[in-house]
């Protein structure tokens, strides 16, 4: 080893191939150029300033290491991801850890080791190459301010060299997301202002928001493996082209379950389904098997704090740690729909579902086996939800009250190494299956199954809510019949994780493969 780092070149090899893995490892486009800038930039520290340069190292190794899996899958940091780090805990992060691929490991591994191996490097760089080799780095890793004003008319510095963008990216979603949260807990101490006029035809209005589920896995929308047998024989009214507005929980409930202005776009955080339930004299409900946030809530566990009577089975956490089921909800909703004194009600039960790690939500069970023990254990945790919406129904039914049954889950998931082994379904906002999710209404009065084939927009589900409940408000759009098979405008516009809005249309399929696989 000694005799090896006596040669100069394989010891500027041995540098090079720890920038490069780490460069890939960030998640930025490769561009070679900033490789070598930034390589020849570490060999000018690594003789005159030895404790700088080991210090560099190992800290960059460290982060390169840990940021690895995501910057594979996910790319380089957005907003999302910074927003998951807000909301993850602990349980959550060892889950995510526990479904990493072997390459993500490997990856990680060979960083460490390049990075350890960097350590040990020393090369004088004369004084006028030095100093040249830190201008060119310098000159080449932002972009100046005169070139800044000659493209966008301002004198802004931005960070071009990834390994330093790396870390101005994270600081800038974080004010981001900081700035937002200070927006949320403004908004939501503000007064709704609804004034709506209530025409409930039910006395018992029921809304789960179910998690992570997929509508292709499931077989009332064609997977071949029986796991919604109650939906299956059960007379609904099936959403067979319904999306979510976003491709995740954090991006895609909020607007969803809150009024939209009109005029600018921004999102009423006071004026929800919770507000607006109350506001028209119903008892409200929100039991969640998803946790409420110490300190700052999360959105929708604050919007669920709004109801008149609420609980959180995972206390402390925004996922909850595997030890609790959606079944643990049922006696919180067979109280909430015993309860004689109240005539109308809202109950909103939030389920952890079919959320990462599958096997976590089953208790890694299954009844049927499918390419891979984790998609296994997900059609299973379908399975499981159509279970849990029989036993409300059954519940629903041995009252004396008429009511009315409503599901649907909050975003898709993409799905990864199709027919392998180790096959998953992961978050994702890059094809259709992102966002293609399923919606069904089941009522007291139910006679025959139906289908509702025109597209339907999470972004309007205030405009479905307010006509399933029979609530409206002159602030809720009204200007289409949602449980219809009519034509509704502007119903295939989508967000994903840059908070942008896209053309739903424009992205490429997902499709499951369909082989089979004997366990």
């Amino acid at each position: 080893m000694k005799i090896l780092y006596k040669n100069k070149v394989i010891q500027c090899l041995i540098l090079l191939t720890f920038v490069l893995l780490l460069h890939i490892s960030l998640g930025y486009k490769l561009r070679f150029f900033y490789v070598l800038s930034f390589t020849a930039f570490l060999l000018c520290l690594s003789a005159r300033f030895k404790k700088s340069y080991s210090i560099c190292i190992i800290l960059l190794s460290i982060i390169g290491a840990i940021y690895t899996p995501i910057g594979l899958k996910y790319g380089s940091p957005n907003i999302n991801s910074v927003i998951s780090f807000f909301y993850t805990n602990t349980n959550e992060t060892l889950e995510f850890i526990h479904t990493l691929s072997p390459i993500n490991l490997i990856f990680s591994f060979f960083i460490i080791v390049f990075g350890f191996l960097s350590l040990k490097i020393s090369i004088f760089i004369k004084n006028k190459l030095a100093l040249f080799i830190t201008f060119i780095f310098i000159i080449t890793s932002v972009t100046w301010p005169i070139k800044s004003f000659m493209n966008n008319g301002s004198y802004d510095i931005e960070i071009k060299l990834p390994i330093l963008r790396f870390f101005n990216d994270i600081k800038k979603h974080y004010d981001s997301v900081k700035i937002e949260n200070e927006w949320i807990n403004v908004e939501l101490k503000k007064k709704d202002n609804w004034d709506p006029i209530k025409q409930e035809q039910y006395d018992n209005y029921i809304l789960v928001i179910g998690e992570s589920v997929r509508r292709d896995f499931m077989q009332s929308y064609g997977f071949p493996i029986n796991n919604t047998p109650f939906l299956e024989k059960s007379p609904v009214i099936q959403f067979n082209n319904y999306i979510s507005a976003a491709p995740s929980t954090l991006f895609s409930l909020p607007p969803s379950l809150t009024l939209t202005d009109k005029n600018t776009n921004n999102t009423e955080l006071q004026n929800n389904i919770i507000t607006l339930a109350k506001k028209a004299g119903l008892n409200t409900y929100w039991l969640s098997n998803q946790g409420s946030m110490i300190g700052s809530d999360s959105i929708i566990s604050t919007i669920g704090k709004r109801a008149d009577t609420y609980h959180f089975l995972s206390k402390g956490d925004y996922h909850n740690n595997g030890l609790t089921t959606d079944n643990d909800l049922l006696p919180d909703i067979q109280k909430a729909l015993s309860n004689n004194n109240e005539k109308n009600k809202l109950i909103v039960v939030h389920l952890i579902g079919s959320h990462s790690q599958a096997c976590a939500r089953t208790q890694d069970k299954y009844d049927d086996f499918f390419q891979s023990t984790e998609l296994s254990c997900y059609i299973q945790s379908i399975k499981n939800t159509d279970k849990l919406l029989e036993n409300i129904v059954t519940m629903s039914n041995n009252t004396d009250k008429s009511w009315s049954l409503l599901y649907f889950s909050d975003h898709g998931l993409s799905y990864e190494n199709k027919g392998e082994g180790y096959a998953k379904l992961t978050h994702d906002d890059k094809f259709k299956q992102n966002f293609e999710i399923p919606l069904f209404i089941l009522s007291s009065d139910s006679k025959e199954k139906k289908y509702i084939t025109e597209r339907r927009n999470g972004r309007y589900f205030m405009s479905l809510f307010s006509e399933w409940t029979g609530i409206t408000d002159s602030k809720i759009p009204n200007h289409c019949h949602m449980i219809s098979n009519d034509v509704c405008d502007d119903q295939d516009t989508v967000i994903n994780f840059q908070k942008e809005h896209i053309d739903y249309n424009s992205l490429p399929e997902d499709k499951i493969n369909y082989s089979l696989e004997k366990e």
